[in-house]
């Protein structure tokens, strides 16, 4: 099945990259190669404009765009290294060849454990999701530890779970506070798929925030969770055919889940109150996994009339306010089991 065409077809493939990306051309990556000629050729092959971009900066555009009605977000992206993504006003900050953000490699430890990226010390060395698991396998004597047996020891009060994620709040507290330091944010999302199942190590991350100059900086776990890189390149794609910087399409963050009977899963339903005057609308999206594959995701501006463009479920976007066009936008989006 496919959805229905709509006025402007495909307009965009975004790729999110675990790595080091500069004016869309792939420079590093730790964990798998790539050719750093990929947006071309992918170019080669689909008739639509392909963006190329850093998983940690489209998770932040994302928050910034579907999640958030702050001005200034810088989103924590935590799985095996630890990135920061950067927006002020709609515009990804990252510096002058795409390093800006990488946080995961400022130094927590002097002198500390040794890092792929020739420093000493790294904060990802010890606050990372790889950090936690390698911990935790030497102090249990478990093979193989991961996210999902990390909450369920938590929660069930094992002691030694409990002091390893309490101090990796204390080690993210101190990333957050060089964060506030330097950027002043309105708003640091922490995207960890550990963080999102026990809520109050927000709170002791909170708690360690001290000083003057970072007490006040509001933190929160993420809200879009894995699906924030999605949304940051469907983000991304739509600036670049709107020839928009600063795409506002949810500045309440109103999310709520209900269980479909058309797609078996759960959908997502947005509230998107925009500040360009666009009409409000509740729209179900399909639950989107964070897998390789091609994703479809509707959108929405002016002028025009919605179309449904969302794969196996078009009969449930309601198509109820004509004044605005249905457009389709999809992309690649490449994320490790986490």
């Amino acid at each position: 099945q496919h959805a229905e065409e709509t006025p402007h077809g495909i307009i965009g493939l975004c790729v999110a990259i675990h790595g080091l990306v500069d004016q869309e051309e792939i420079v590093f990556t730790p964990n798998y190669t790539l050719q750093s000629d990929l947006k071309v050729q992918l170019e080669d092959v689909y008739p639509f404009y392909v963006h190329l971009e850093n998983e940690a900066n489209l998770a932040a555009l994302g928050e910034y765009t579907f999640g958030s009605s702050s001005d200034s977000v810088v989103s924590l992206s935590i799985h095996t290294g630890i990135g920061a993504g950067i927006v002020e006003n709609g515009k990804l900050r990252t510096g002058k060849t795409g390093k800006a953000g990488e946080i995961g490699h400022s130094i927590l430890y002097p002198d500390g454990r040794k890092c792929p990226c020739g420093n000493e010390g790294c904060l990802e060395q010890y606050a990372s999701h790889q950090a936690i698991y390698s911990e935790l396998e030497q102090a249990l004597g478990l093979p193989d530890v991961n996210s999902s047996l990390v909450i369920e020891r938590y929660k069930k009060g094992d002691p030694t779970v409990q002091k390893v994620l309490r101090t990796n709040a204390h080690y993210l507290s101190i990333a957050v506070n060089n964060l506030a330091v330097i950027y002043e944010p309105d708003l640091v999302v922490i995207n960890s798929s550990i963080y999102w199942q026990i809520p109050e190590l927000i709170t002791i991350l909170k708690g360690d925030l001290k000083g003057k100059f970072s007490c006040d900086t509001r933190v929160i776990s993420s809200s879009l969770k894995r699906k924030a890189t999605l949304f940051g390149g469907v983000a991304k794609s739509t600036q670049n055919f709107l020839n928009i910087q600063n795409l506002k399409m949810n500045t309440e963050a109103k999310i709520k889940t209900t269980r479909s009977n058309i797609t078996g899963g759960f959908d997502l339903y947005f509230e998107l109150l925009s500040r360009s005057n666009i009409p409000t609308a509740s729209i179900p999206l399909p639950a989107l996994r964070s897998s390789a594959v091609l994703h479809h995701i509707f959108l929405f501006s002016r002028h025009s009339r919605i179309v449904p463009a969302v794969p196996h479920a078009s009969s449930s976007v309601q198509s109820t306010y004509s004044p605005c066009v249905g457009f389709s936008a999809s992309f690649v989006l490449h994320s490790p089991d986490l």
